[in-house]
């Protein structure tokens, strides 16, 4: 079901998501609010929780990230790449 998977990097999804974790992604133009997607901003690529006027990290050291006309929806994250 999924179109791709990618690689997480960074800490601000913690603890859903940790760095290195690979995600599978399903593309989409529009995604539900509350539901984690891919999104881009210029040459940068996140992995965020889409909240109504924002990107939403888990981690609370991290900052949420305004919404504006620049960011674009990838596609929906639809589940972790378990390690066999």
């Amino acid at each position: 079901k999924a179109d791709f998977a990618r690689g997480v990097n960074g800490e601000s999804m913690e603890p859903t998501y940790k760095n290195g974790d690979k995600v599978f992604v399903k593309k989409a133009d529009e995604i539900p609010t509350g539901s984690i997607g891919v999104f881009l901003r210029g040459n940068d690529c996140f992995i965020k929780e889409l909240g109504i006027d924002r990107l939403i990290s888990h981690n609370k050291d991290y900052d949420d990230i305004p919404a504006s006309e620049d960011i674009r929806v990838v596609g929906l994250v639809i589940g972790k790449v378990e390690e066999l």
